[in-house]
């Protein structure tokens, strides 16, 4: 009965959260004309849905809370009308605490696109996720994160924000311009408690924010150049108004401007790829301990499949901060804060070297998979593992169980984060 509830409740909840009615709006232009007009202009429309029900060990908000039981509904439609015009909605509910019912949802993307011969147009929230490298790309500057999300695959914590995109074919280069009227920060894994409090703060002024791209595909090895104008959606830990018994600490999202590129390509067997990112920070003379600092990030890896199933990627990873101050440098009364801020943002050490593994294999016709997924800094042997495993048990469900485990010293970006490891399992239907 009470995941009769949960189902019920969260459809509820995606109907009648604004942000998703925004979405409707987006094909409600577009529906009514497969209602009126000639029933042929709909050339293809397709509906997705997929139940989850889920236990977490904890949550992924470095508090005390363990024994998770979650739910959860996904949801996506596409609707092509004609040759040039579709649609795109997709959207989750969910519940972290199916016996206290406490729900959320969120539209992940709603957007319209229009097509003709050598150029695209979309407008709405959309997804847009930049970068060659795997799973760690310094030029992704788009999409918005929640890592408080209880979910098996960090792809499914990134949602979209209001853009409108249009590209053009420039004989073997595809020019992309973007405007992004919609600010929307990452959701970090803070939590506030008796003695401690965060208070959100937001741009003045998102709609001055874009961005362009140049890229080239389609040969011997695919590359583009990447720049980006706009609000960091991970802030900087700034000291608020406070109190004896409440310090309150200020999330401040300063503007940013990226510039990126990124190649991959093969020689023989083996994949390369390449990527990397400058991003200037409004502290262009290094001494706000508040403040991020400029800063050079780089990506640059291998992979091979073996016996046509195991396929083995390694990433070499580089960090190197400019005008850097160690944190541990700033007055008693601030030193903690600052500490805390560089944590955050991975800027406790001017250099860091580290490197990423992943290990995929698939056996029994595809049905059994397994994944080893690490990461490590080498300056401080902080690292992340995340092992997991899935078993489709037909076309519709799946199962699956793995675990996140950080470990590391308290001083250290990955270590930072031992209170985020969990274990789960996971029972997915899906249509």
């Amino acid at each position: 009965m009470r995941c009769v509830n949960f189902w019920r409740s969260s459809l509820l909840m995606v109907c009648k959260k604004k942000e998703l009615l925004v979405g409707m709006l987006v094909f409600g232009s577009i529906l009514p004309v497969t209602a009126y007009a000639d029933e042929d202009i709909v050339h293809d429309s397709d509906a997705s849905v997929s139940l989850r029900g889920a236990y977490w060990s904890a949550t992924r908000r470095q508090d005390s809370v363990t024994d998770i039981g979650a739910a959860s509904i996904w949801l996506g439609i596409n609707t092509q009308i004609g040759s040039r015009q579709s649609g795109r909605i997709n959207a989750w509910a969910r519940s972290d605490n199916i016996v206290a019912r406490e729900t959320d949802a969120e539209l992940r993307e709603a957007y319209w696109r229009y097509t003709s011969g050598f150029w695209d147009l979309r407008i709405g929230r959309q997804l847009i996720i930049w970068g060659k490298a795997d799973g760690v790309n310094p030029t992704d500057n788009l999409a918005v994160r929640n890592f408080r999300l209880l979910t098996t695959e960090d792809m499914e914590q990134k949602s979209g924000v209001v853009t409108v995109f249009a590209s053009a074919y420039i004989g073997e280069l595809r020019t992309q311009l973007l405007w992004l009227p919609e600010f929307r920060p990452h959701t970090l894994p803070f939590s506030e408690t008796a003695t401690q409090k965060y208070s959100e703060i937001s741009p003045k002024d998102p709609k001055k924010q874009w961005a362009a791209r140049v890229e080239r595909t389609g040969g011997d090895w695919d590359w583009s150049l990447s720049y980006f104008s706009g609000y960091d959606k991970s802030p900087d830990l700034h000291l608020g108004v406070s109190t004896l018994s409440m310090p309150t600490i200020d999330l401040v999202h300063p503007r940013l401007h990226v510039l990126g590129a990124d190649a991959a390509g093969t020689v023989g067997r083996i994949g390369w790829r390449l990527e990397g990112a400058y991003t200037s920070t409004p502290d262009v003379t290094g001494v706000d301990i508040f403040t991020k600092n400029s800063f050079a990030y780089l990506v640059a890896g291998v992979d091979r499949t073996f016996l046509d199933t195991l396929n083995i990627n390694f990433q070499y990873v580089y960090r190197y901060i400019f005008r850097y101050e160690d944190p541990r440098s700033a007055s008693p009364q601030l030193v903690e804060l600052a500490k805390a801020g560089a944590l955050a943002n991975n800027q406790f050490d001017r250099r860091q070297n580290g490197a990423t593994l992943r290990l995929h294999n698939r056996w029994l016709n595809d049905t059994l998979a397994v994944e080893l997924s690490f990461m490590e800094w080498w300056s401080h042997r902080d690292y992340v593992v995340k092992p997991k495993m899935s078993y489709a048990w037909s076309d519709h469900l799946k199962t699956s169980v793995g675990a996140d485990i950080y470990r590391g010293s308290r001083d250290s970006f990955l270590g930072k984060l031992r209170e985020l490891s969990v274990g789960y399992a996971e029972l997915q239907w899906s249509y």
